[in-house]
């Protein structure tokens, strides 16, 4: 090594160079990083509050109970089942002689399945995507003398979007009334 240098830490000086002290010039450079390190963390903040805003329904299961362990009431009726995962069903109400039940096709779709005790071959399905779930998954049953009009919602939906006088039986079910 020359005379009038020396190493530090791999910095090559010049002997008649000081080494960098905390002054004005390091002192910005301190003050940058810290504005950057404090900046990102808004950012992450700011996203993750946009995120908790928007609700289960950009991300996760848009009804909480298909996120809960399966019970012996979940299990689907027989003709209400074709195509569906029977292992997804969860019951999300019961009214008088009708019951229902969400629960998950082939393709992801969410399925709204009814049934009416008693009569034969009373149960049917309809499925709908995310959007539609938001809006109320509608079915309508009609089985000899009874009937039942219900739509399936994601949790904290509002009534659903279609026609009808609805009333909340459950969290993710309304009922029509006519």
């Amino acid at each position: 090594m020359a005379s009038r240098e020396r190493r530090l830490k791999d910095v090559e000086l010049v002997d008649d160079e000081p080494p960098d002290e905390p002054g004005p010039v390091g002192a910005r450079r301190l003050r940058r990083g810290a504005v950057l390190i404090v900046a990102v963390g808004i950012a992450v903040v700011a996203v993750a509050a946009i995120g908790l805003a928007r609700g289960s329904n950009d991300q996760g299961t848009p009804i909480s109970l298909l996120d809960r362990a399966r019970r012996t009431a979940d299990a689907l009726p027989d003709s209400g089942a074709d195509d569906l995962i029977a292992s997804s069903s969860r019951q999300v109400a019961q009214a008088g002689d009708a019951t229902f039940w969400v629960a998950r096709d082939e393709t992801g779709l969410y399925c709204f399945v009814t049934a009416i005790s008693g009569a034969e071959g009373g149960a049917g399905s309809t499925c709908g995507n995310r959007t539609t779930l938001e809006r109320g998954i509608v079915l309508s049953l009609n089985v000899g003398a009874a009937s039942v009009t219900a739509a399936l919602v994601a949790d904290g939906a509002a009534a659903p979007s279609a026609p009808g006088s609805w009333t909340r039986i459950s969290d993710n079910v309304f009922l029509d009334s006519p």
